[in-house]
């Protein structure tokens, strides 16, 4: 997966949950913060992005997420949306707009 992807998913998280990119990747565990980054993780599933490959991503920007971190928002995620249906709608928006930017980048 490129990073094009990764960064696609990234805009479209932070652009929606109104969080600064910054943010995301530095050490605070604020609820909103931790949120984000659960849903990046979520997304970042969704679409067949490995833990490994995301974790490399945080970590190149100095962001140190352990593999269990992203295994866990990833089931967090899973778990709250058969439940929460504004989180439902909100993972959905965000695909939707990531799936909708991928298929515009690749017509010619």
């Amino acid at each position: 997966m490129t990073d094009s992807t990764f960064n696609l998913i990234v805009t479209q998280v932070i652009s929606t949950l109104n969080i600064p990119k910054k943010d995301i990747f530095i050490s605070k565990k604020k609820r909103p913060l931790v949120d984000a980054r659960h849903m990046i993780y979520y997304c970042c599933y969704h679409f067949g992005i490995r833990n490994t490959y995301i974790k490399e991503y945080f970590w190149r920007r100095d962001y140190r997420v352990p593999h269990a971190s992203i295994i866990h928002g990833v089931n967090r995620m899973t778990i709250q949306r058969r439940t929460d249906q504004d989180l439902r709608k909100l993972q959905d928006k965000i695909i939707d707009a990531c799936t909708k930017q991928m298929n515009y980048g690749h017509k010619h």
